[in-house]
């Protein structure tokens, strides 16, 4: 996957294709719903976290 995939969907502004969620469902260990349900919403940078 490239950097540039992975920068738009850690914006938020990028639902990854069906293989591209697959890839990142096993690399991290979830299922591809949860992936998708993620890809919705930007990542939160380390200043706005609890």
């Amino acid at each position: 996957m490239s950097g540039g995939t992975l920068s738009r969907l850690e914006r938020g502004t990028h639902l990854p294709s069906a293989d591209t969620a697959l890839k990142l469902a096993r690399w991290l260990g979830w299922s591809m719903e949860r992936v998708m349900e993620a890809a919705k919403a930007p990542a939160s940078s380390p200043e706005e976290r609890p």
